[in-house]
Parts: structure tokens; sequence; C-alpha cells
């Protein structure tokens, strides 16, 4: 499934296999994405919950716009493999259900670590579902309603939302606090740049291609130079430097880590994809 842009600046579904998901409640409205067809089964009941990932709003934008509690959990609280993870800390999966308590559940049941894992989450007293039903105490929460993409709008509708949430926040004795963003545009070009990199990562034969997605396509296209004729590239001399037969093994993209030449790369399948451990904060 690929996540792509509306006239309106929400992202949807898409597969190969159907139109583009839509949101149970109004069916002219996309599901969100990239998680919108989970999303959608839920909302329209023909599951309890689902599974999702969220890497920049895939699974808090379906929940948002088909009326479901999302759970987009710390780094390192369930662990990708056997699946190489997106190497910059952006993606993890997480529960979407109709209820917080069922989200909760599922997330008790997600939550692991494994062998090799980048991020390692601290270990949790008791469950999340227990957490669901705990009375909260008063909150301090902070809010901002200024969009982070240059010349972006949020609607009037939403507005009235986000209000209408913070007043009733506030009448059950919570603390609503106004802040400024906590970034800016300046930070856009910089997760472009890493959302075109993950298109990269994983090595498909050029006679292949064609069974991507057209949206990968173009990632993978606009990350990567283009291909030199073979009569254009410099010969090498039989004087000139070798690259190591590691480095030859090893298929290149711009967010795979270089490996060390005294140990070979690990395969995609393997479970040993990684070398360093990291613990998360959170």
């Amino acid at each position: 499934m690929n996540p792509r842009p509306s006239g309106r600046g929400a992202r949807q579904t898409e597969t190969s296999v159907g139109p583009p998901a839509r949101s149970p409640w109004d069916p002219r409205t996309p599901a969100g994405g990239c998680s919108g067809g989970a999303a959608a089964a839920v909302a329209a009941g023909l599951a309890p919950a689902a599974h999702g990932s969220d890497g920049a709003g895939s699974i808090r934008i379906p929940a948002s716009v088909c009326g479901l509690y999302g759970i987009k959990p710390t780094r390192g609280r369930i662990s990708f493999a056997p699946i190489i993870p997106d190497l910059a800390g952006l993606s993890t999966n997480g529960p979407i259900a109709r209820t917080v308590a069922d989200a909760a559940a599922l997330l008790d049941v997600m939550a692991h670590n494994a062998p090799g894992d980048l991020y390692l989450a601290p270990p949790h007293e008791g469950t999340f579902l227990s957490c669901a039903f705990r009375e909260p105490g008063r909150l301090r929460i902070a809010r901002y309603a200024e969009p982070v993409v240059p010349e972006a709008e949020v609607d009037a509708e939403v507005l009235a939302a986000y209000e209408e949430a913070a007043k009733t926040l506030a009448d059950l004795g919570h603390d609503v606090v106004e802040i400024p963003r906590p970034f800016g545009p300046d930070v856009v070009p910089t997760f472009v740049t890493l959302w075109y990199a993950f298109a990269c990562m994983h090595p498909v034969p050029e006679e292949n291609e064609h069974l991507l997605r057209p949206l990968t396509r173009w990632l993978r296209r606009a990350a990567t130079p283009p291909r030199r004729p073979a009569s254009s590239r410099p010969r090498r001399s039989s004087s000139s430097p070798r690259a190591p037969p590691w480095r030859s093994r090893t298929p290149t993209t711009p967010s795979s880590p270089r490996p060390s030449p005294s140990r070979p790369a690990p395969s995609a399948g393997s479970r040993t994809w990684t070398t360093r451990r990291r613990r998360s904060s959170g």
C-alpha cells in the first residue's frame, strides 16, 4: 500500500487490487494513510481492532479521519523483526481500535523485543490495559495549531473540533497550555530526504521496477542519480584500486549503513541485521 496526498492535503491508502480505501462514515473522503485499510475495516465493524504502522502519521491520520483510537508507541516498544526497520527511528507498529481499552489491550499483545532490535524501550510495569482505567490526575496538556508545512491551512471544522477538545479537557480540571510549534518548516526538507531514502532501502532489480507502485518508483528515482550508459563510464585501469570484496557484494542505498570490512553484511532475511543496540527514552 502507498500513501499519497489528496487534493486537500490528507493522505490516502492505494492498493494494487482495488480503489483507494474510503472512510465508512463518508465514502466520498479517503480513509487516510497508510493504514487506511485497517482503519476503515475497524470503523466499519469488520474487525474489533487492527494492526497499523506509523512513521509520519500513518496510524494517527487514519484513526482521526475514521473516528477511532490509534496509538503510535515509543520506538523500541514493538520489534520490527524480521523486517529491516527504517533506520531513522521514525516508524513503529501500533494498534487501531474503536475504544481506548481495546487499543491498549492490543498494544499489550504487540509489545515485545527480539535479538538485533535497533531500539529498546524501557520495560513497562503492569499492562497498558490497566493504564486505560487508572485515574490520570490533573494533567498539563500542551497544544498548538500552527502548521509546520509551508502554506498549509487548517480547515475551520478541524479548528472547531480542536477548540472543543481543549474546552472539554479544561472542564475536566486539566491545564491546557498554548505553546509555539516545537519545530518549523526548516525540518520539512530533511524529512522529505528521509522519505525518499526509505523507498530505496531494499534492492530491486531494474527489470522488476515496473512491479512497484507508481509513487514508490517515483520516490526511488528522485532519491538516486540517473544511471550512466556503460559506454560513458570511466574504464578502470589495471593499476586502479579495487573495492574490497565485502563492498562489491553489498547493495548500497542512501539509508543503509556501510558495513565493516571485518564482518560480512547480513542478508535481508537474517535476524542478525543489526550490530548495535540503542536504548530509547520514554
